[in-house]
């Protein structure tokens, strides 16, 4: 679903919901909680405060879009892995749901 609005621009804070999987379809995180009400993510676009194919993604992303992203693991947490987590050099899988760009 692609949304609505302008995508977002660097500087820009996004807001937004996402399940992040392996290619085998095993969840290792969400924001949505068992009712289905979620506790959306934010961060400021650009600021490198996530791994690199979030932030290759989010300039294409608009408010109200519905979206599924596959990262490579050296644009995701690559050799090194995300501790116990997500092991080294993953591939994932996010589905998100973008609520606000502001």
């Amino acid at each position: 679903k692609e949304g609505y609005k302008e995508p977002a621009k660097k500087g820009q804070m996004i807001s937004f919901n996402y399940t992040g999987s392996f290619f085998n379809e095993k969840v290792f995180e969400t924001t949505i909680k068992e009712n289905g009400i979620g506790h959306p993510f934010s961060v400021t676009v650009g600021n490198q405060q996530v791994i690199r194919g979030w932030e290759a993604a989010f300039t294409q992303f608009r408010v109200g879009g519905q979206y599924k992203i596959f990262i490579p693991s050296y644009i995701a947490f690559g050799p090194n892995g995300r501790g116990d987590v997500v092991p080294p050099d993953t591939p994932l899988v996010f589905d998100i749901e973008v609520i606000s760009i502001r």
